[in-house]
């Protein structure tokens, strides 16, 4: 979860109501279960993610909401550094053993993060990467509720679309994996019967991720803060 892929394939969308302005600069896609958008010149990213999951049961229509993040800091070849301890609104990131930081659940706090206050990062730092504290002042974009139909067909077109956004840098549209991003002001995106092939049959998820950022320095180190709202609903792909 939250593995971020490194292809740089861009893919747009068409809005009938909106112009569409190719975002700056050009995120790359990944295929994971929250899209998190990544910046190629970026010597660190830094995510925080606030989800809404849209789930169907016999007792009725829920929405879970979970708090997640996640840390990434690279070396001049795009590998990923050891930064020492990284945390948010004081709760610790996991350090993966590939030098990936992400925040994920757990029992005792099933909900993850909460964002109400702010984003407050501190990296310790370590013998590749500074150390610095930082409180990104931007605000996370707002979005409505996400639509599209219970059964995607892969042998026909399919569109995923949000009442609302606004704030947004760029969204990230989602088929199970299967992945377009566009601007900001966008609110429905079509995926083809080619596009949606590569999809998995079963039981699956759309999402509408818009994201905004901003970067800053630190000892000549870029780093990009990214806020990313996920509105996610089950589906079955067929």
């Amino acid at each position: 979860m939250l593995f971020l892929a490194m292809s740089l394939a861009f893919t747009g969308c068409n809005d009938e109501d909106d112009d569409e302005d190719e975002p700056d600069p050009t995120p790359t896609e990944n295929t994971d279960t929250d899209p998190t958008p990544e910046f190629p010149m970026a010597d660190a990213t830094l995510v925080a993610v606030d989800t809404k999951t849209t789930q169907d049961t016999p007792l009725g229509t829920f929405d879970i909401f979970i708090g997640t993040a996640v840390g990434l800091f690279f070396d001049a070849n795009q590998a990923l550094l050891d930064a020492g301890t990284v945390s948010i609104n004081g709760s610790n990131l996991t350090k993966n053993s590939n030098n990936s930081y992400t925040y994920l659940p757990s029992l005792t706090e099933p909900e993850g993060l909460s964002f109400t206050m702010g984003t407050d990062w501190e990296v310790s730092g370590s013998a590749d990467f500074p150390a610095f504290t930082a409180s990104p002042g931007f605000d996370f974009p707002s979005v409505g509720d996400i639509s599209g139909g219970d059964i995607v067909d892969r042998s026909a077109d399919y569109t995923i679309s949000i009442s609302s956004v606004s704030d947004a840098d760029s969204i990230i549209y989602v088929v199970s994996g299967i992945t377009k991003t566009t601007a900001g002001n966008v609110t429905s995106c079509t995926f083809s019967a080619d596009e949606l092939a590569g999809a998995p049959a079963g039981q699956g998820i759309i999402q509408a991720a818009p994201y905004a950022f901003d970067d800053q320095e630190f000892s000549d180190k870029t780093v990009y803060f990214v806020k990313e709202k996920v509105v996610s609903k089950s589906v079955t792909i067929e």
